[in-house]
């Protein structure tokens, strides 16, 4: 994060880079509580905001966020799951925004529900 943003300078991501515009995240979950999922969420939002500046034009940069789960939920025998802001209907929102859960490779532990 910014660390010359007041507000970011206590905040701190396990791993981000730019490439050709496009914002990386990459955050490493062993903790399977809904709260940690959460606080990643508030990490690709800062992220997707972080070139705004007060007064200024907005400016939001693609931000792609890959969540390494150690870890997987009850009933989801997924290895690779992708969200994205959309509708009712399935219509994206905004292709700017994307989080991706990949579910390690290990005997598939069941713990808690997504939803």
């Amino acid at each position: 994060m910014d660390k010359n943003r007041y507000h970011d300078s206590n905040q701190t991501v396990d791993f981000v880079c730019e490439l050709e515009g496009e914002v990386y995240n990459i955050e490493m979950n062993n903790n399977t509580s809904i709260s940690s999922l959460e606080r990643n969420i508030s990490y690709v939002q800062e992220l997707y905001k972080s070139k705004m500046q007060r007064g200024g034009t907005y400016n939001y940069q693609k931000t792609i966020q890959i969540n390494l789960n150690n870890f997987s939920f009850v009933g989801n025998h997924e290895t690779i799951e992708t969200y994205q802001l959309r509708n009712e209907k399935g219509e994206v929102l905004t292709d700017k925004i994307k989080i991706i859960y990949i579910y390690l490779p290990r005997k598939f532990r069941t713990t808690r529900r997504l939803h």
